[in-house]
């Protein structure tokens, strides 16, 4: 993480970890499609500004993981325990 550069990370200690934050918005299951995507618009545009952006970097965060439900999904198994 560019804030932290003199810190030691875990697998510099031999620990073999890895982590990861995992941000998602999910809605019920029987919310119209329409409405579904309409809330994932919303949901994406508010998180490309360069507020946002500028946020995310500001406290060291990826500003990557912004993407849509298809990309997010293929995300989620290497983050699942096993």
């Amino acid at each position: 993480m560019a804030g932290l550069p003199d810190v030691t990370i875990p697998k510099e200690m031999s620990i073999d970890v890895s982590v990861s934050t995992v941000r998602g918005f999910v809605v019920p299951k029987d919310t119209p499609d329409v409405g579904a995507e309409q809330i994932k618009a919303a949901l994406l545009n508010s998180m490309n500004p360069s507020v946002c952006q500028g946020f995310l970097d500001s406290v060291g965060l990826d500003s990557n993981p912004v993407v849509g439900s298809q990309e997010w999904g293929r995300r989620i198994p290497p983050c699942s325990p096993r």
